[in-house]
């Protein structure tokens, strides 16, 4: 095939550094090419998009000093590290959006681990859902740093059913603690469970029988 070399020459030793082919290949022979464009310039790899095209090497690095867009006028845009991680890394920060009606995917043969320094956020406006669809898996929410960590599910509905917790099949189960104060409280007296002696109590935040009921009368209507 034909092609077009450029080479220098150092005390006598040629060496190619580039070469163009008839099949329009561009090859780059030296270890650490650069493509350096004056200050506001653009370069662009452009391509008729029927066959793909192909960045490859080990490892490839591109940097900007300013914001760097990759984009697809159609189709998918795939980053994809097949036999190591893929790193997104940002200085302030990293964004993925999606600005038109589109989802964002993400999918994964393995875990999905989210992890973080500081507070992990997971705002939506509409109807959201974490559902977990194996057969005979668990959906875990856990606060495990221990001391005075909370774990709270809040509501700013107004509805009766601001929070509501249903069961499609089987019952609902609620563990407790097993020492003193590891109680299940409803508005304060309203019900508690006391689980270090199994007491209850009904209009009282300390039950002193199996089953103690305080109140103006009648304290109890059957």
């Amino acid at each position: 095939d034909s092609y077009m070399a450029f080479e220098t020459a150092i005390n006598g030793t040629v060496t190619e550094m580039a070469r163009i082919t008839s099949a329009g290949n561009l090859s780059l022979n030296i270890d650490s090419a650069v493509f350096d464009m004056g200050d506001g310039s653009d370069f662009t790899i452009t391509h008729d998009g029927t066959t793909g095209a192909t960045l490859g090497g080990n490892p490839i690095t591109i940097t900007s000093g300013g914001a760097a867009t990759w984009s697809t006028s159609a189709g998918a845009l795939t980053v994809d590290s097949a036999a190591s991680t893929l790193t997104l890394d940002g200085h302030t920060g990293v964004t993925i959006t999606s600005s038109d009606s589109g989802e964002i995917d993400i999918t994964s043969a393995a875990a999905v681990d989210i992890n973080a320094t500081g507070a992990v956020t997971i705002d939506g406006t509409d109807d959201s859902n974490i559902t977990v669809t194996g057969s005979n898996k668990d959906l875990q929410i856990d606060v495990a740093g221990g001391s005075t960590q909370k774990l709270i599910l809040g509501s700013a509905g107004t509805g009766t059913d601001a929070i509501s917790l249903a069961a499609s099949a089987g019952g609902i189960k609620v563990t407790l603690g097993g020492g003193a104060a590891d109680d299940f409280v409803v508005d304060l007296t309203t019900l508690v469970v006391e689980s270090d002696n199994n007491r209850v109590g009904v209009g009282t935040a300390t039950p002193e029988s199996l089953l103690h009921m305080k109140g103006a009368n009648p304290v109890l209507t059957i």
